[in-house]
């Protein structure tokens, strides 16, 4: 982002006042903006605090900024983004960003579609790498470090609020010299009965980059540099000695995706099925989350396509080196591409199958340098008959569903959440004395909820969880697990759960979504996904 030339702007962190930029960093200088009114520029002299006051800005982002805390009427975004100026994309879009409030937003949204002339249909219609406009808003009541997402002079939404506090810092001043940063949009929306559902994906320019260069440490009381989420998050873990990891449960039809953003140097993928509408977004999603961990590891459940629909790709954009699989050789009479893929990782030098009580280094197995993933398999037993004989099917090009393996990912003082991909439950019934199931807070239901995967009653018993979440499936081919409590993502979308020491927070992308069952700790909303509540663990 380049940055603006030394001036008085307004304060990003304090409405009443102006603070001069000196064209590299804030300076402690202040001045009251006494009602909106600007009296001649004068730079301020080093080490003192000027008593003048800032000369106004000429352009139309300045004139709204300075009245804000005023009874003036909210500004037509249209008309102030068609005002300014935008910067050419010249920057690196590596930050990937789920928007927020597109909801609300779906005029826009419908008039970017109407402009390039693709119609929205039932099955979903997508434009991709659309210039867009960041546009800071001081003014807005609800959130002074707003930051709206436009297209045109089309408003979309919103960056997420968590990250609005570390971009409106850098925004507002270039803004407040007439100009807008740019990054790309890709836009999903889909004609559902009349109701438009959309989702925006954001790729824009780090907002850590160009702050440490505007808001430098040491030149400002109180002020240093500009963090992401991530750093305000582990700072929150340093401090209070409270561990966080993120999951996250994409909602992406007949199919399993899953990742952990681990609380150590670890990033985990379980399963992979990247529908067409959304293969972009969710490979950007995943190499954002995943940077700067040392260690990402894929645990791949069992070769059934809509287990491996993508792999090539996912492969391709993260290059896979720690491939966890069980021992197998799966066949298929008619292999794709994917499966072929799955093989080369199955038998290559990456590998590493897995096995109930197996020991691996960072993924349950501690050390001062990557620690640990909390990573821990529970099935298979590799000589066990039942086993061997759904093995032996997977050779034959029959299913390989009950090859899956049982997992846990627990995290210290907090959340423990249990894995079988796509076990039968025959096969289940068969193996009930064979695995030694513990309580969990959160089970996702194997085989996407269906019936065909229902868990035996004897372990739910003993996994006695708090909640169960089911894929996406026909609705006709689920089970609903009565007497449990559960989140259906055939209703909600993509599930996010942010979980800390004794509680885990619950997000969903359909803000329509509820629930009676969960605590409500008054969350905002992050990530582009909604707060419904959260769970004690």
């Amino acid at each position: 982002m380049s940055t603006p030339p030394p001036n008085w702007y307004p304060d990003p962190w304090d409405a009443a006042n102006y603070r001069w930029w000196d064209g590299v960093q804030w300076t402690t200088h202040t001045a009251p903006r006494d009602g909106g009114r600007s009296p001649a520029v004068a730079v301020p002299a080093s080490g003192t605090q000027s008593k003048h006051r800032p000369a106004r800005m000429q352009n139309a982002w300045s004139s709204v900024a300075d009245r804000r805390g005023q009874s003036a009427k909210a500004p037509d975004l249209s008309e102030l983004i068609d005002a300014m100026h935008l910067e050419p994309l010249r920057n690196e879009l590596d930050e990937q960003i789920e928007v927020s409030g597109e909801t609300y937003h779906v005029k826009g949204i419908k008039r970017v579609f109407r402009e390039a002339r693709i119609p929205i249909s039932g099955q979903g219609s997508t434009l991709e790498a659309l210039t867009c406009a960041l546009l800071p808003e001081p003014w807005n009541p609800h959130d002074p470090c707003a930051v709206a997402v436009m297209v045109g002079t089309h408003h979309i939404g919103y960056i997420p609020a968590d990250l609005a506090e570390d971009y409106s810092p850098v925004l507002c001043p270039i803004a407040a010299n007439g100009t807008v940063i740019t990054g790309q949009a890709r836009i999903w929306a889909k004609d559902d009965a009349g109701m438009i559902r959309a989702r925006v994906t954001l790729l824009a320019p780090t907002a850590s980059h160009p702050s440490e260069k505007i808001m430098g440490p040491g030149t400002c009381p109180g002020l240093g540099k500009a963090k992401t989420p991530a750093a305000r998050r582990w700072d929150e873990v340093r401090n209070e000695g409270r561990a966080v990891s993120t999951v996250k449960s994409f909602a992406i039809g007949n199919g399993d995706m899953y990742y952990i953003q681990h609380g150590s140097s670890n990033f985990s993928i379980i399963d992979c099925s990247l529908p067409d509408d959304r293969v972009g977004s969710i490979l950007a999603e995943l190499k954002t989350q995943s940077k700067g961990k040392a260690i990402t590891r894929f645990i791949s459940t069992h070769p059934d396509q809509d287990h491996i629909s993508g792999l090539v790709e996912l492969d391709d954009h993260l290059q896979l080196v720690n491939f966890y699989c069980v021992r197998n050789n799966a066949a298929k009479s008619s292999p794709t591409v994917d499966f072929e893929q799955y093989k080369r990782l199955r038998d290559g030098d990456h590998h590493y199958y897995v096995y109930k009580g197996c020991k691996r280094k960072w993924m349950n197995d501690d050390d001062d340098t990557n620690g640990s993933s909390g990573i821990n398999f529970l099935w298979p037993v590799t000589d066990d008959p039942d086993f061997k004989s759904a093995l032996a099917d997977a050779a034959s090009g029959m299913t390989p569903n009950n090859i899956s393996p049982i997992f846990t990912y627990a995290l210290e003082g907090g959340v423990k959440m249990i894995w079988m991909g796509d076990l039968e439950t025959d096969f289940m019934e068969k193996i009930l004395d064979k695995v030694k199931i513990p309580k969990v807070d959160v089970l996702f239901a194997p085989h996407h909820g269906r019936t065909s995967g229902k868990v035996p009653k004897d372990w739910l018993t003993i996994m006695d969880p708090q909640l169960v979440v089911i894929g996406e499936a026909p609705s006709e081919y689920l089970h609903y697990y009565t007497g449990y409590n559960v989140i259906t993502q055939n209703s909600c979308g993509d599930i996010m759960f942010d979980n800390r020491e004794h509680r885990t927070h619950i997000y969903v992308a359909d803000a329509a979504y509820s629930v009676d069952f969960l605590l409500d700790e008054d969350k905002d909303h992050r990530d582009g996904l909604y707060y419904v509540g959260s769970l004690s663990t």
